[in-house]
C-alpha cells in the first residue's frame, strides 16, 4: 500500500483519512486507505486545487525528469523534487493571494512557509512534512467536541447539532479542493466538516 499523501490533500480525501484515524488506523495505514479508496496515482500526488472550484488554481510540484515520471507506479516514493520554475515561491505567492485575507491564514500559512522554504529532497517527503502540517489542526480522538467524555460526545443530540453545523459548513467548500481552502477559511471547524464526511461513510 502506498502510504505517501497527495500534495496537499483535497477536502475529499482527508474526509477518508479521518475516517481511517477514527477508527484506530495509525496515520501510515490511514493515508494508505485513503489513497486506495480516492484512487490516488501518478500525477495526483504532485498537484493540488485551490481558489475557486469552478476555475481552480492548480499547484504542481515539480520533480526530477518531469511529472510524466509519476505515472511509473512506486515512482511517487524515492523521486526527487526539482526547483524548476521556483514553484514553491509560487505556490507561496498563489496561497497569499486566495486566502491572504481568510480568519485562519495566519495560522496556517507558517508552518506551509517553513516547509516551502526549506524542502526535503523527495516528494515523499515534502508531501508528509505539508501533510503532518494541516493534519496537526485535524483531531481525530473527539476531545475538539466535548472535554468531559466521549460517551457525552456520541449524545445523540449533540452529534446532530455537530453534524448541522459540518452540513453548513461543507455547503460552502468544495470537497475537490484541497483541505487548505478549508483550514484557512474555517481553520478549526474543518474538523465538523470531516466528522459529516466520516459518518456518513464509516460506521463510528
Amino acid at each position: 500500500m502506498v502510504n505517501v499523501p497527495p500534495y496537499a490533500a483535497s477536502l475529499n480525501w482527508y474526509g477518508c483519512w479521518y475516517g481511517f484515524r477514527m477508527k484506530g488506523l495509525p496515520d501510515n495505514e490511514a493515508i494508505a486507505e485513503a489513497n486506495r479508496r480516492c484512487k490516488i496515482s501518478g500525477k495526483a500526488f504532485a498537484r493540488t486545487y485551490v481558489g475557486n472550484a469552478e476555475a481552480p488554481l492548480v499547484l504542481s510540484v515539480a520533480v526530477d525528469g518531469g511529472a510524466s515520471r509519476l505515472k511509473r507506479k512506486g515512482t511517487e516514493e524515492w523521486v526527487k523534487l526539482s526547483l524548476h520554475g521556483n514553484w514553491p515561491h509560487t505556490h507561496l505567492g498563489g496561497l497569499e493571494a486566495l486566502y491572504g485575507r481568510c480568519p485562519y491564514y495566519q495560522h496556517i500559512i507558517p508552518g506551509l512557509r517553513e516547509v516551502y522554504m526549506d524542502l526535503p529532497a523527495t516528494l515523499r517527503d515534502f508531501n508528509l512534512s505539508v501533510h503532518r502540517w494541516l493534519a496537526s489542526f485535524l483531531q481525530t480522538d473527539f476531545q475538539f467536541l466535548h472535554p468531559e467524555s466521549e460517551q457525552a460526545v456520541m449524545d445523540s443530540v449533540l452529534m446532530h447539532k455537530i453534524l448541522r453545523r459540518g452540513e453548513e459548513i461543507a455547503s460552502m467548500l468544495s470537497k475537490e479542493l484541497s483541505v487548505i481552502d478549508a483550514l484557512m477559511r474555517f481553520g478549526p471547524e474543518t474538523n465538523l466538516v470531516l466528522l459529516g464526511h466520516t459518518s456518513l461513510s464509516f460506521s463510528i
